[in-house]
C-alpha cells in the first residue's frame, strides 16, 4: 500500500514507494518541520528571561550557540556524511559499517551540550534520509533517521 517491492535479476529487492506512500512521507516531514519550528519558538521564549553571564564587559546568553559551535557543529554533519560514503562492510539487509561517521556526529553533545548534540544528530538523520533513503513505512522514518541519529547527541 504505502510501496511496491521490486525483484531484480539478481534476487535484489528494491522498495518504490507509491504515491500515498510519498505523500504520507512530505506530510510527517511537514509535522516534523512545524514541530521543530514550536520548538525553535518556546527555547527563544526561553532564552529571553535566561540569566546572562558577565564576562568583563560583554554579556553573553548561556543557552545559544556561538559561532563557533555552530561552525564545528556543520562542518561535524560534513564530515560524517563524508566518512558515511566510505563502508567497510555493507550487509545485504541494507545496513553498512562506516569508517567513524558517528564518532563525529557524537562529538558535538561532547563538547557543546545536550541542545547542540541533539539538534546535530538530527540535522544529520535528515541529511541522510535526502542522500540515501531506505524508508518502508513512515514510522521507520522517525525513528531510523531522526530518533537514531539525534539519540547519539545524548
Amino acid at each position: 500500500m504505502l510501496y511496491t517491492a521490486v525483484t531484480n535479476d539478481w534476487g535484489e529487492t528494491t522498495y518504490i514507494p507509491t504515491t500515498l506512500g510519498n505523500v504520507l512521507l512530505v506530510i510527517i516531514l511537514a509535522a516534523l518541520l512545524a514541530a521543530a519550528v514550536l520548538f525553535a519558538r518556546m527555547q527563544m521564549k526561553k532564552t529571553a528571561v535566561a540569566p546572562t553571564v558577565s564576562d568583563g564587559d560583554h554579556k553573553m546568553n548561556r543557552s545559544k550557540l556561538t559561532v563557533k559551535q555552530l561552525a564545528f557543529c556543520a562542518m561535524a554533519i560534513a564530515l560524517g556524511t563524508v566518512l558515511s560514503n566510505i563502508k567497510l562492510f555493507h550487509f545485504p539487509t541494507g545496513g553498512s559499517i562506516t569508517l567513524l561517521s558517528m564518532l563525529v556526529i557524537c562529538l558535538p553533545g561532547y563538547w557543546f551540550g545536550l541542545g547542540a548534540g541533539i539538534a546535530t544528530g538530527v540535522a544529520y538523520g535528515v541529511l541522510q534520509l535526502l542522500i540515501d533513503p531506505y524508508v518502508l513505512y513512515p514510522l521507520q522514518l522517525v525513528v531510523d533517521y531522526l530518533l537514531a541519529f539525534g539519540a547519539l547527541g545524548l
